[in-house]
């Protein structure tokens, strides 16, 4: 879903949901819309972690021709 552009992070490592990019139905709790705003979850033990420029450029790229993400 990531390199499909559905969602991001941006640089507070916050979760960010293209909802202009597809529909979902189901249980409120299972919709990746649901995710929206959340920080992402990341080891504190870890020593490897993805690029902030890399996860810029990704937004830029997925989100340039989608404008509905929330």
């Amino acid at each position: 879903m990531f390199d499909e552009g559905l969602w991001a992070v941006d640089d507070n490592w916050r979760i960010i949901v293209n909802t202009r990019a597809f529909t979902e139905d189901g249980p409120e709790a299972l919709r990746l819309g649901s995710y929206s705003g959340r920080h992402l979850q990341l080891d504190p033990a870890a020593t490897m972690r993805p690029s902030p420029e890399y996860l810029r450029r990704h937004r830029q790229a997925q989100f340039s021709h989608h404008h509905g993400y929330r």
